[in-house]
């Protein structure tokens, strides 16, 4: 009775999974009108000269629905250690350029990967490239084909120098491309003379096409990219309103006479997130512009409590320095 109890559980379970994910499914857009090259800085490991991707989105200000797809290198666990010191930094090594690992396609939410580089303080370039709808879903079927065949027999083909995250991300791209002169160029590891005459002869002509940050710039002037988009990580734009800050700040200081004076406490004090909100600095800007003449002083006034506002994360200090505003 039991068994028959457990059984009926996990029927109930199994229904629920599939009902949860047919509705996810069912949310993904049945095609998608874009398509970007995305290129994340450089990471550690593999990622030592960045990561390629693709993105199939529909609007830019949807990217929840956005779908990405990336050619990955998998850890597999090795059978045995090895026996001595030199195998073992020998295995290090080939471990760090992805030797003897699966090579595999994975899709994930567009979403999720451009935070995931974001959150690691990588920044993500997009360069949206100029095919069809039906060069786009057919991408995209080329890709997920490869990725059943992948899932369903491991691949140990990567190649930290000629096949990699960009070189199979690009390989998909030209196979829709139907003019010759329009397809992305790389080292193909598949052109086996040249190739071989790269590596003996250097690989800098090899990294300048096939190592996906060096590659940026080339992606970018690219006749069929239409344009490139950069998603900086919170580190950099939190240094780029700190700037900000700074510049309206001594803008103020101008105005009304005492630039110098707030150029020296601005430097001291807008890095520092608990003074900038504090009480008895707030009062202080206050009291500048209350002192001021200047019929400017308070539209200046206000676009420096409005940095500090935005750099605030507490709710409670928020309202604080709403306080502070003059109308």
């Amino acid at each position: 009775m039991a068994k028959v109890i457990q059984a009926y559980i996990l029927a109930i379970g199994i229904t629920f999974v599939q009902s949860l994910f047919s509705n996810v499914w069912a949310q993904e857009p049945k095609s998608f009108q874009k398509v970007a090259i995305g290129i994340a800085t450089p990471g550690p490991g593999v990622a030592l000269m960045g990561h390629a991707f693709l993105l199939f989105y529909n609007s830019s200000s949807l990217m929840s629905e956005a779908v990405a797809t990336q050619y990955n290198v998998a850890s597999q666990p090795t059978s045995k250690a090895p026996k001595n010191k030199v195998l073992e930094i020998a295995q290090t090594v080939q471990s760090f350029f992805g030797v003897g690992k699966v090579f595999k396609v994975e899709e994930i939410s567009g979403e999720l990967m451009m935070n995931r580089y974001l959150q690691e303080n990588r920044a993500v370039f997009l360069y949206e490239i100029n095919l069809t709808p039906n060069q786009i879903q057919s991408l995209l079927q080329n890709i997920r084909r490869d990725k059943r065949k992948r899932d369903s027999k491991e691949h140990q083909d990567y190649d930290f120098l000629d096949r990699n995250c960009l070189t199979e991300s690009l390989r998909q791209v030209n196979r829709v491309i139907e003019d010759r002169s329009l397809k992305f160029k790389f080292s193909d590891s598949e052109s086996i003379f040249l190739n071989a005459f790269i590596k003996v002869t250097g690989s800098v002509l090899l990294y300048g096409r096939n190592a996906p940050y060096v590659a940026a710039p080339a992606l970018a002037k690219h006749p069929l990219t239409l344009s490139v988009h950069t998603l900086a990580p919170a580190i950099v734009q939190n240094a780029k309103v700190l700037v900000e800050l700074q510049n309206r700040t001594q803008e103020f200081g101008r105005i009304c006479g005492r630039q110098k004076e707030l150029f020296e406490v601005g430097l001291r004090v807008n890095m520092q997130p608990k003074i900038r909100a504090s009480k008895g600095y707030l009062n202080y800007l206050k009291s500048i512009h209350d002192h001021c003449k200047s019929v400017a002083k308070t539209s200046s006034y206000n676009s420096v409590l409005e940095i500090i506002y935005l750099l605030t994360e507490s709710l409670e200090t928020k309202i604080f320095i709403e306080s502070y505003f003059y109308e």
